[in-house]
């Protein structure tokens, strides 16, 4: 399930070693305009001027022009920026021990944004990011450079300084998928794409679409790209998936997942009934081990239980890598 404290998490996790440096000199207000130098990032509705020989890296999700110099900009739909822009305060960052020098509160056009610079984790490095969103979305910008680097420093600004958001585009739901699906099943609609810190995995699709992508007891589907997965750690992996969903409040009737084959694939399969807010529901999952990349799959329904339960088992045989 996703909600607004597992992306504040995400943010916290990117500065929990982030210390005191910097010149706060970016802009306060940025005005931009898309142009023919602006390129379309792959996965969101961000334009913004790529310098030559940065290459992009279709596993990491990021542009690099070497090992030293790179950037990263990820879009997680169907969230609210004014909701987490309280917690990215210089005051509230403090309170949770992580000290920024630079946090600033800019707008970009139209929309409200906050730029935040530190050094990174690895030494030497330093970590340039830039949030900014509306009601319904949130972006990440992220570079890190060198930090004797100036040139490399002003590079990322710039990039940075020509973001453009095209609000209105359309974007392919599966684009970053490393899987396709029969859909028609269970006839839902997609809702939602929510990157993590390396890429964008979970793709969640709802009875109602994007208006129900926030809601907890929706009869939804989820599918997540599992990196670390394998037969050897599958039972402490299994425990953890569990965990992290009891940690939401979810009451689970079965908690042993059963090895099986799903398509001649080795699958760990849990079926049970769950609890949650005040509703009894059931809920399907499968970890089907492909070669390259074991997939995640998880259903959940709170009404009509036994018909859709029937078409979560149908719609996991139809799962394959593209």
């Amino acid at each position: 399930m996703i909600n607004k404290d597992k992306v504040v998490i995400m943010f916290f996790v990117l500065f929990s070693t982030f210390k005191i440096f910097g010149q706060n000199n970016f802009p306060a207000e940025l005005q931009t305009e898309k142009t023919d130098q602006h390129s379309l990032i792959t996965g969101s509705r961000v334009y913004c001027k790529i310098p030559q020989k940065f290459i992009f890296f279709k596993e990491s999700l990021d542009y690099r022009l070497d090992e030293n110099l790179s950037f990263q900009i990820l879009e997680i739909n169907s969230s609210n920026f004014k909701e987490y822009s309280q917690y990215f305060t210089k005051k509230s960052l403090d309170e949770r021990g992580l000290k920024i020098d630079v946090v600033k509160n800019i707008k970009l056009n139209s929309y409200d944004a906050i730029y935040l610079e530190g050094p990174s984790e690895k030494q030497g490095e330093t970590k340039l990011i830039l949030l900014f969103g509306d009601e319904s979305f949130v972006v990440i910008v992220g570079g890190i450079f060198k930090t004797e680097d100036i040139n490399g420093r002003n590079t990322l600004q710039n990039i940075f300084k020509s973001i453009y958001y095209d609000k209105f585009l359309q974007l392919d739901p599966l684009e970053f998928a490393r899987f396709d699906f029969d859909l028609t099943i269970t006839n839902f609609k997609y809702a939602m794409t929510s990157p993590n810190l390396r890429v964008a995995t979970m793709i969640k699709f709802t009875e109602n679409g994007q208006s129900d992508a926030q809601n907890p007891t929706t009869n939804s589907l989820h599918f997540k790209v599992l990196f670390e997965f394998n037969e050897y750690n599958a039972e402490g992996y299994l425990e953890n998936i569990i965990s992290n969903y009891e940690k939401t409040g979810i009451k689970f009737d079965k908690k042993i997942f059963s090895k099986t084959k799903i398509n001649n694939q080795i699958a760990y399969v849990l079926e049970t009934k769950i609890q949650y807010l005040g509703k009894v529901g059931i809920m399907y999952q499968a970890v089907i081990l492909f070669e390259k990349n074991p997939i995640l799959f998880v259903a959940s329904s709170y009404n009509d239980v036994e018909n859709y339960l029937t078409k979560f088992k149908k719609t996991t045989e139809t799962i394959k890598l593209k």
